[in-house]
C-alpha cells in the first residue's frame, strides 16, 4: 500500500472524495480509503491491547497513541508524540538512577526522584491521551482540500 500526499494529487489535478467519514483517494495503482474512526481505533487499541504484556508496555505507551497518525499519513505529529512520549518513559527511568533501589523517605534524592517520576508520568500520560482524542479531528482537518 501506499500513501498519496495532497502535493501528488495536486499535481495530478485530483482532489480526494469524502464519503460520510471515509477520504477516498483515486490513483492509477489503487484505490486508498483511509477512516477517522480507524485511525481513532488504532490510536486507542493500539495503545491499550499492548499493556497486557510487560514486554509490550513500554513501546505501547510510546508509539500505540501515533499509531493513528501514521495511518493518516501525518508524519509531523506522529513522531512529535513518539518524541514526546520518549522522553517522559526516560525520565521516568532515570528517576531510579537518581535515588537508586536503596533510597528511602527522607533522604533528599527520594524527594527529587519521586518529583521526577511523577512529571515524567504525568507527560507520558497526557500526550497519549491528547493523541488520542485529537486524532479524529486532526484527521478530518488533513484531508479537507487546501
Amino acid at each position: 500500500m501506499f500513501s498519496v500526499s495532497k502535493t501528488a494529487l495536486a499535481q495530478d489535478n485530483r482532489e480526494p472524495e469524502q464519503i460520510n467519514d471515509k477520504i477516498i483517494f483515486q490513483s492509477s495503482d489503487s484505490l486508498l480509503l483511509r477512516s477517522e474512526s480507524r485511525a481513532f481505533n488504532l490510536s486507542l487499541w493500539g495503545t491499550i491491547a499492548t499493556h497486557q504484556t510487560i514486554i509490550l508496555a513500554v513501546p505501547g505507551i510510546i508509539v500505540g497513541p501515533s499509531l493513528g497518525y501514521i495511518y493518516g499519513d501525518m508524519p509531523g505529529h506522529d513522531w512529535k508524540g513518539i518524541g514526546i512520549r520518549a522522553v517522559g518513559v526516560g525520565g521516568m527511568l532515570s528517576s531510579f538512577a537518581i535515588c537508586g533501589w536503596g533510597c528511602g523517605p527522607g533522604e533528599s534524592a527520594y524527594t527529587t526522584a519521586w518529583i521526577v517520576f511523577v512529571t515524567s508520568a504525568g507527560l507520558v500520560v497526557v500526550s497519549a491521551v491528547y493523541d488520542i482524542a485529537s486524532i479524529k479531528k486532526r484527521f478530518a482537518r488533513r484531508m479537507l482540500p487546501s
